[in-house]
């Protein structure tokens, strides 16, 4: 765990592993990197090195005033000067398949492989104005169902109940709900690559797409599919838009196996 400062920012971060390709991870709307730990630590026991970061509004990162996605995007960049990393394969989540996108675009040459997970090609196709979290345990339950599949509301209602009371508590303390305005004023004056100057990039390049997401539809993704020229896109079954809670360790199979490497046992 350490800390970049940043003329506005001090962005949090860490680093595992000691050797190999890089893979970094993006998080998607107030979503810190807490959540990357399972993932982190397969990514590594296949020989990676990975890099997760708080995006500004999120978990220990302190930004100063407001900020845009190419702030969030430069200070992945920023990251990458401070340790070193020429290459890397870059993952995003949701929010995170923005920032992935842009980075690609900003800077081709440095981006090994793309891998977009619950994502889609603009924010305004993801953006839900009429639900937003609250100091109401049940307010945020209700909320957190749309996020994921049938058979995971089914089998996970106690592991939702946990998530929607950290998340009335952090609203409580709060610096939650400013944060979440901050993110998505960000997200609203963002202005996506056009789709002719993501076609021509060359990287290889990973969709995961759960069949039941309500937040990011599945047709998202297939337009995804079709927009990078070098895509492969998977479906995941009975899954809705927290692919990272939901499926793990299929997850991280499809990943390792996109990256060139099989992950016994999983």
């Amino acid at each position: 765990m350490a800390v970049l400062k940043r003329e506005d920012a001090e962005i949090f971060y860490t680093s595992f592993g000691e050797e190999g390709e890089w893979v970094t991870l993006l998080n998607g709307y107030m979503r810190s990197s807490r959540d990357f730990s399972f993932l982190a630590k397969g990514l590594v026991q296949a020989g990676f090195r990975v890099l997760t970061l708080d995006n500004r509004g999120t978990g220990n990162t302190v930004s100063h005033g407001t900020f845009m996605v190419e702030d969030m995007v430069g200070d992945v960049f920023a990251l990458w000067e401070a340790l070193k990393v020429e290459k890397s394969h870059i993952v995003g989540f949701s929010m995170g398949g923005f920032l992935s996108q842009y980075a690609a675009w900003k800077k081709p040459t440095c981006i090994q492989s793309l891998s977009l997970v619950s994502t889609c090609l603009r924010p305004s196709q993801i953006i839900r104005e009429s639900r937003f979290w609250s100091r109401d345990v049940a307010e945020n339950f209700a909320i957190l169902q749309s996020y994921v599949g049938a058979k995971f509301r089914k089998g996970n209602a106690l592991v939702l109940q946990g998530m929607a009371q950290k998340i009335a508590e952090a609203v409580e303390q709060g610096a939650f709900l400013p944060n979440a305005h901050h993110q998505l004023t960000a997200l609203k004056s963002y202005h996506p690559p056009e789709i002719s100057e993501l076609c021509a990039l060359k990287m290889p390049v990973l969709i995961l797409h759960g069949v039941e997401d309500q937040v990011a539809p599945l047709e998202r993704g297939q337009e995804l599919a079709q927009v990078f020229p070098k895509s492969q896109l998977v479906v995941v079954p009975e899954v809705g838009h927290l692919l990272l809670a939901e499926c793990g360790p299929l997850l991280l199979s499809e990943l390792c196996k996109f990256l060139g490497v099989h992950v016994g046992g999983v």
